[in-house]
């Protein structure tokens, strides 16, 4: 039986992989039990009718090929570094995945955007194909008043499909990736170890599991932001930064982005600042800054494989065949587009330029694992934004 030995870990990276086959007694009960109990205490109980139904697809494709105990390890890794007050933070495309949300394992929300009441629990979704995030809904100088107990609205949502992380049919087999602080790395190791499985276990779960922990930059950094501030990076709400007026202003330092990039991009939100990374994450045949040198908006470009999936199926095309598309085109593999497919796209009206911008792409990044890495920066420019003496005071000790 394989076991984790510590000259595994690859010190020169900091990569630790965990390609071991583990075993959670009860996992289906205890998993539906984890997701349940979070979105009664976000979104109250009963569940809004969108939200039991995309969590039940969910746990529906997860229990056809008895993977639950795969999504839940993550879920108490998480769990366990909450325990040692380290901060977890995802990669690749947990955040996809409302089972994932709501079991802690990434911030990134995958439903549509919506403004939701923490006192009362109204909850109400945007239909509105503009809006790409529900933190693009609120401002600083907004204080949206719940209409039903009048306490003030937040708001969340990333409109992110779970096939990319399930597969199409749940059979997929998910590698989630962790970036941790190294100085945990080796308890976490060690706590995993426990859920090794027995030779006795083994008829029951023969399927590999692999998780990545990678050791981050960030995480130390953010640290000591909330122990210099005393506010925790979990708790930092995005819409409180003037985003617009951050880019303008244009005071970079500390912040890990390419200031002649978004400076001269200009973010207005959220979900500009998400795009804007994704464009730079992928690659295309043809060069995109000459696209944009040409005028072209980069908010009507594909950034993510994520959004051909959304576009297609605002077209009509349904999930499964717009996943289709999406796993062809995040690959490169669009300009071999077979007849059935371009009769498909003929038939639901898919544009000319849509298909030539598909035929563009040669790799596409996930839009959730951006998601959750602009999420990070923006705490960082609201510690900077609000505590802008011990954020200097940081960042120049690590410098």
């Amino acid at each position: 039986m394989n076991t984790i030995e510590p000259e595994e870990i690859i010190k020169e990276t900091g990569i630790i992989r965990l390609p071991y086959r583990f075993y959670i007694p009860n996992a289906k009960e205890e998993l539906e039990s984890v997701c349940y109990d979070g979105a009664y205490e976000k979104y109250g109980k009963p569940l809004p009718k969108q939200i039991e139904s995309r969590l039940q697809e969910e746990l529906h494709q997860i229990g056809k090929y008895c993977l639950e105990h795969m999504y839940l390890l993550p879920i108490k890794l998480s769990e366990k570094c909450k325990e040692l007050n380290s901060i977890l933070l995802t990669r690749g495309c947990a955040g996809n995945s409302l089972v994932m949300y709501l079991g802690g394992v990434t911030p990134v929300n995958p439903l549509p955007p919506h403004y939701y009441c923490p006192v009362c629990k109204f909850v109400e979704f945007v239909i509105d194909a503009d809006c790409k995030s529900g933190f693009d809904l609120l401002h600083p100088d907004i204080d949206a008043k719940c209409p039903k107990c009048g306490a003030k609205l937040t708001s969340d949502g990333n409109h992110l499909d779970y096939e990319f992380l399930l597969g199409s049919d749940g059979s997929k087999l998910p590698i989630i990736e962790f970036d941790i602080d190294f100085k945990d790395q080796q308890e976490l190791v060690d706590y995993l170890k426990t859920f090794l499985t027995s030779e006795e276990e083994l008829a029951k779960t023969n399927i590999k599991t692999e998780l990545i922990l990678i050791s981050s930059d960030i995480i130390p950094l953010l640290k000591k932001l909330e122990t210099a501030t005393g506010i925790p990076a979990e708790n930092i709400d995005p819409t409180q930064i003037d985003i617009a007026s951050f880019f303008v202003n244009g005071d970079f330092e500390g912040i890990p982005l390419e200031k002649d990039y978004y400076q001269k991009m200009l973010p207005k939100n959220f979900s500009d600042m998400v795009t804007l990374s994704g464009l730079k994450q992928g690659t295309w045949v043809n060069d995109i800054k000459e696209l944009l040198n040409e005028g072209t908006s980069y908010r009507d470009m594909i950034a993510f494989r994520d959004d051909v999936m959304t576009d297609l199926r605002r077209l009509g095309l349904s999930k499964p065949e717009a996943f289709r598309f999406a796993e062809i085109v995040r690959k490169g593999k669009a300009v071999k587009f077979s007849e059935e497919l371009l009769q498909l796209t003929s038939s639901h009206g898919v544009p000319q330029s849509y298909i030539e911008s598909m035929k563009n792409v040669l790799y596409l990044f996930p839009k959730a694992h951006t998601t959750e890495w602009i999420l990070n920066v923006c705490k960082l420019i609201w510690y900077k934004t609000f505590y802008p003496a011990e954020f200097k005071s940081i960042i120049s000790k690590e410098v």
